[in-house]
């Protein structure tokens, strides 16, 4: 399995990939998952923390699976991570996200 690792994008997170799934690091902390918005589609990730004044738009290169069930979120002590499932893996793996 091919794995890449983006530390950071200019806009302030970090991801990485797998040839079948990618995995977006935000720097979203101190929050609960019931204070956090997290909204995902076919192109776009969008994250919102009203509480710490942070939106997050993220717009994809290729398609996700945004129905699977394998797709989550989670809060960590340091970011909250988004795992997203891609919808076509015979693509090269991205270069951007």
């Amino acid at each position: 399995m091919r794995k890449t690792t983006i530390t950071k994008s200019q806009a302030g997170y970090s991801w990485s990939q797998t040839d079948d799934s990618l995995t977006i690091s935000l720097p979203v902390k101190n929050v609960t998952r019931k204070e956090v918005d997290v909204i995902f589609a076919e192109y776009v990730l969008k994250v919102n923390a009203p509480s710490q004044r942070y939106v997050q738009i993220i717009d994809f290169p290729f398609p996700i699976d945004y129905t699977s069930n394998q797709n989550n979120v989670q809060l960590t002590d340091s970011s909250m991570e988004v795992f997203l499932i891609k919808k076509d893996t015979n693509v090269a793996p991205w270069t951007e996200v």
